[in-house]
């Protein structure tokens, strides 16, 4: 029995490899087009561990209806003890869903605290645009419905809920945790600019937003977000 329970539990890890990991690690390791470096993601970072976040969570209640669980749930079929049997069925694979939630939040949390949160209105204009809102205290995320198709996530993002579980450590409003901090002070009315839906990228942006964009560059971009992370995963 001991067999076939590792046999089992080796099946189930493969098949979370295939559905979770593999797929957030491959996105990790790419190279941004901007900044043009391995392990340089910061501008997206916290968007994708919404994104992980997410697909964690729905994996873990959802992953007997995925069929790459399917060689896993015929393994413990042939267990001949029926309590060990739910035990592997029940008990394991809330504990290991218990386990990746825990290790996802120790090694990206970092991404949604004071220090780094900034760096989320510099990455696609529509969670730039929804996050710099949160930063100058308007309401809504500045898309109709919410809903966003994220190209360089590949995905479908509610920025809604996004916003509230980046920010969901802050305790204060933005304005008072920033107040004193250089990028607010001197490039407020840059941030309000995307909020109200202004490309940071843009050709024709303004004279404010070009400096911001040169700010952001020089200072965050250069920030390394991968490798660590990567690590983590694996681990």
């Amino acid at each position: 029995m001991q067999e076939t329970t590792l046999k089992a539990q080796l099946a189930f890890v493969y098949a979370y490899h295939c559905v979770f990991s593999d797929k957030h690690i491959q996105w990790l390791k790419h190279i941004d087009g901007e900044t043009k470096e391995p392990g340089f993601l910061s501008h997206h970072i916290a968007v994708r561990y919404f994104i992980m976040h997410c697909d964690l969570n729905n994996l873990a209640s959802t992953w007997k209806n995925n069929s790459e669980f399917s060689p896993f749930l015929e393994v413990i079929s042939n267990i001949n003890d029926a309590n060990m049997q739910a035990i592997m069925e029940e008990r394991f694979p809330s504990k290991f869903f218990s386990f990746a939630l825990g290790a996802l939040k120790k090694h990206f949390d970092q991404w949604r605290g004071i220090n780094t949160l900034p760096i989320t209105i510099t990455g696609e204009p529509e969670t730039s645009q929804a996050m710099a809102r949160w930063f100058v205290g308007k309401n809504g995320t500045g898309v109709s419905n919410n809903i966003f198709i994220s190209e360089k996530h590949n995905t479908e993002i509610d920025l809604e809920a996004m916003v509230t579980f980046l920010t969901c450590l802050v305790d204060r409003p933005p304005q008072q945790v920033y107040e004193t901090r250089e990028f607010f002070r001197s490039y407020s009315c840059a941030i309000s600019e995307i909020a109200e839906g202004k490309r940071l990228r843009d050709k024709n942006a303004s004279n404010i937003m070009r400096d911001f964009f040169l700010y952001v560059k020089q200072k965050w971009w250069i920030i390394p977000s991968t490798t660590q992370m990567v690590e983590a995963i694996i681990k």
